[in-house]
């Protein structure tokens, strides 16, 4: 069966296929790990002390990107960055080991009937071959046989989640009592005394801010604050492939595998930059003669990162832990591949009382106002309960 699927010819039809499957997850999943070194190791990691070749970890990363593609479609390509493919990739490798130790398999008759169930395959409620192979052939670019060996992976999967959730009951209470807890809801009543309405009643002199400051002065410390320099090797800029269909749907972009094999040489050529600066870290020099614009981020701090720099977090606060002078490693934005350094540090300071003058008052009116709102809350309960016991 798997063999007509294959071989039914192919309309000239490209569609966007979006989420088919529902990503198994395992609590019991065992921790997995990469193994590293700078001698460079003959296999990808180990996985209940069992060697994984990179070839197995290579497979399980396509399949695993495959089910992601099929989960979120068209949004796979802008939320790819935060899905932790690797991680991924391990708890794939994860699964397959127990279902092959537990000899769990799935004939071709149960990848068929999986494949032909789903709707997004399916026209005027039938399986539609053509529609299959052109989604085989334009979104995933990937030959039948390797997609239907993720969806017969996906079958053993379930058939392991049903194994081991299988013996799980559920009273009618704990049911209910778990439906409620869910689902009942309440309707409260209530006042809200925002403090901000007694602001203009606050009176504020300066005496009182001073003796604010000095007994609050650690609320106003100022923290250690860096400024970066930094180089953007910039990633081609997207494609499309124009083909046109029966339907006169618009053209899409090409295949997430496209963009990723345009945007390897740039990863490349960053790491190499990255390896010279180790040798000579003369950044002005290697921006000048590779034609790199130096930009300058400005000072911020941990805990009030430049956003607009579109930086991903974790690079974020590796760069922090830098000194003076030191370079980071290419990291990877969704417009290219960053090289950064550290150019300037401020350490964390108290700021003189005339300096903050008026953020310190600011910063009474709004304590203040809250006391007042607090004062004026208790009285209003008390006048509620009055007329309640009336």
């Amino acid at each position: 069966m798997l063999k007509i699927l294959r071989k039914k010819g192919f309309a000239k039809v490209m569609i966007w296929i979006i989420a088919i499957v529902i990503i198994i997850s395992f609590g019991f999943m065992a921790t997995a790990y990469l193994l590293t070194g700078s001698g460079g190791s003959s296999y990808a990691g180990r996985i209940f002390n069992k060697k994984i070749s990179y070839m197995d970890y290579d497979a399980a990363y396509r399949a695993t990107v495959i089910d992601a593609m099929l989960q979120y479609g068209s949004q796979f390509g802008k939320i790819r960055s935060y899905l932790n493919i690797d991680a991924q990739t391990w708890d794939r490798l994860i699964l397959i080991h127990d279902v092959n130790r537990k000899r769990i398999s799935a004939t071709d008759e149960e990848v068929v009937e999986t494949i032909q169930g789903s709707p997004y395959f399916q026209r005027d409620g039938q399986f539609d071959s053509l529609l299959y192979r052109d989604t085989m052939r334009y979104f995933f670019r990937i030959e039948d046989r390797t997609f239907e060996e993720v969806i017969r992976d996906k079958v053993r999967f379930a058939k392991l989640y049903d194994q081991i959730t299988g013996d799980i009951t559920a009273t009618e209470t704990e049911v209910l009592d778990a439906f409620r807890k869910k689902n009942e809801r309440i309707q409260v009543s209530y006042i809200f005394i925002a403090p901000e309405k007694f602001e203009k009643d606050v009176k504020v002199t300066d005496e009182l801010t001073k003796t604010y400051f000095e007994a609050n002065s650690e609320q106003f410390r100022v923290p250690s604050s860096i400024n970066v320099e930094y180089i953007t090797l910039a990633f081609p800029q997207n494609t499309m492939i124009e083909t046109i269909n029966t339907d006169g749907e618009e053209p899409v972009s090409s295949s997430e595998d496209d963009q990723e094999e345009l945007k390897e040489p740039i990863r490349t050529k960053a790491n190499a930059l990255f390896e010279d600066l180790l040798i000579d870290p003369k950044f002005e020099v290697l921006a000048q003669k590779e034609q790199l614009e130096i930009k300058t981020s400005g000072f911020f701090s941990q805990a009030e990162p430049n956003l607009s720099l579109g930086w991903p977090f974790e690079s974020l606060n590796r760069i922090f832990s830098l000194q003076v002078g030191e370079i980071s490693e290419p990291f990877e934005t969704s417009n290219g591949m960053v090289i950064a350094k550290i150019k300037e540090r401020k350490d964390s300071y108290i700021p003189e009382y005339k300096e903050i003058r008026a953020k310190v008052k600011e910063a009474v009116i709004k304590e203040e106002s809250k006391r007042i709102a607090a004062t004026k809350s208790q009285e209003y309960l008390e006048q509620l309960k009055t007329e309640m016991n009336k």
